[in-house]
């Protein structure tokens, strides 16, 4: 059956009005594609094992971390191993919440900047391959998000990034190194391109200052 070109025409209109929830509802989809298969692990056997349990325990115990307990992993830790020790549950709901919330953000932005249905398989494929850690999906949203917030200037990215880049340090510190590092180069290229003034850049260095140090106490 031919489409004729009137035809062609309504549907590429309703196409265009609908693209937008379209590609909410996509971006809804495969952000929830990136939920754990279950709210808590339950210990196995091996040396992983014995290690996961640990911080379970330092956590429960309330000891302080570098300090008490010293370890690659900080008190976030848990959200990478997700015992069910110390930790009650609403914790772990909160955090995937989060993460959910992030990554929907971001595939919607990539869906709606560029083609519908490239960009949906090619983010499919992606959260296909990807390592389900949470220290490595954060890094990557902090990742799109600093250029997201050159070119919007949303004072929301601005908060989320330096929120994820927190939440980073507590969860594993080798991971927690990069956003600050790559924040350098991102402010002074937004104070030189007037995208981000010398008042933005100072909140946001003490802000992540103050909470990495606060929080650590």
């Amino acid at each position: 059956m031919l489409i004729t070109r009137p035809t062609a025409t309504a549907l590429q209109g309703v196409y265009e009005k609908y693209r937008t929830l379209l590609a909410g509802l996509i971006a809804g989809f495969l952000a929830l594609a990136l939920m754990p298969p279950s709210l808590w692990n339950y210990p196995d056997y091996g040396l992983d094992v014995s290690w996961n349990i640990a911080i379970h325990n330092a956590v429960q115990n309330k000891l302080v971390f570098g300090k008490e307990f010293v370890f690659t992993y900080g008190p976030l830790g848990i959200f990478v191993t997700r015992l069910s020790i110390g930790v009650h549950e609403v914790v772990y709901i909160l955090f995937d919440v989060f993460v959910i919330a992030n990554f929907f953000y971001v595939f919607f932005r990539i869906i709606t900047r560029s083609n519908l249905a490239v960009s949906s398989i090619l983010i499919y494929l992606c959260i296909w391959y990807m390592v389900p850690d949470p220290s490595l999906m954060l890094l990557w949203v902090v990742l799109f998000l600093v250029f997201d917030y050159l070119a919007t200037r949303n004072t929301l990215v601005l908060i989320d990034i330096v929120a994820i880049a927190v939440i980073l340090f507590f969860i594993k510190l080798s991971a927690a190194f990069i956003p600050p590092i790559l924040a350098v180069p991102a402010i002074l290229y937004g104070i030189r391109t007037k995208k981000m003034t010398y008042t933005t850049a100072g909140i946001v260095a003490v802000s992540y200052a103050w909470m990495t140090v606060r929080l650590k106490e």
